[in-house]
């Protein structure tokens, strides 16, 4: 084992672990916990804000077809990158949200992105890098 390097491919691995951690870990698992205090700054119940979440997947599984013609058509890199950007840009605005509306509004914003970022990049990616063990691979990048 001494001298070895380790294949590209494994760390393509680890970006998929990374990219589902901080794009599904945080995106959905902790948006609950926001509800309440953004419904409170906003005076609306949890409901109106929550609906955001509703909308942003809606289209995000709308669009993902669109998306995985496009992830294939062209650099996966540059594509996934504009879409990550994108996301980090329109949810940092949401903190500056002064009502609801804007929250659907970016919600249209972010399932967009979200095609492109959070389900399609990771199969992707280890299908091309991996011909053997894609199940293992696969279900550790997922996971």
């Amino acid at each position: 084992m001494r001298g070895q390097k380790i294949h590209y491919s494994w760390w393509i691995m680890l970006a998929c672990c990374f990219i589902m951690a901080c794009g599904l870990g945080i995106i959905y698992n902790c948006a609950g916990v926001f509800f309440k205090p953004v419904g409170d700054a906003l005076g609306i119940n949890r409901g109106p804000i929550s609906l955001y979440m509703t909308l942003m997947n809606i289209i995000m599984t709308l669009l993902l077809p669109f998306a995985g013609r496009i992830l294939t058509k062209y650099r996966i890199e540059f594509v996934v990158s504009i879409a990550f950007v994108v996301d980090f840009l329109v949810f940092g605005s949401l903190s500056l949200a002064k009502t609801v509306t804007y929250f659907y509004v970016a919600a249209v914003i972010l399932g967009f992105c979200n095609a492109f970022i959070l389900l399609l990049p990771v199969p992707i990616l280890i299908n091309n890098w991996f011909k053997k063990r894609v199940g293992f691979v696969m279900g550790v990048a997922l996971a």
